[in-house]
């Protein structure tokens, strides 16, 4: 079956998966299938693959410090907090209270999570079922 530009996709059998691979199969095989272009991917999937590969938390600290800024760091957790403290059930106005956040993001956040096969809920779920 050929997909828009007419090409056939390939097809790559599981035991190609790298084994770091399995932490974010899901993602990886999805970003595989869906951004494969003439052999090629762009910086955004590249980035995705090199995101998976990294299985070391400090590691992982380090890149990330790495290629963003101290405020694009700050932003990503604060992001994550938004998620976690909404999941926790605060109120979006608490939040934006204690984070100096604007409701405007926070409320990005809560839809995030009411959207159905949400990955951000799908995450915190398990990380308070493991608790």
């Amino acid at each position: 079956m050929a997909n828009r530009a007419g090409r056939t996709p390939r097809i790559i059998r599981l035991s190609q998966v790298p084994s770091y691979a399995s932490a974010c199969s899901g993602l990886w095989l999805r970003f595989l299938f869906y951004s494969m272009k003439a052999g090629k991917m762009n910086v955004t999937d590249r980035l995705v693959r090199i995101f998976c590969s990294i299985d070391d938390p400090r590691t992982m600290k380090r890149f990330m410090k790495e290629i963003f800024t101290a405020s694009e760091f700050d932003d990503i957790s604060k992001r994550w907090k938004v998620l976690e403290m909404l999941e926790r059930g605060h109120s979006q106005r608490d939040i934006a209270s204690k984070l100096g956040m604007s409701l405007c993001k926070i409320t990005r956040g809560s839809k995030v999570l009411k959207t159905g096969g949400s990955v951000s809920k799908r995450i915190l779920d398990e990380r308070i079922t493991r608790r």
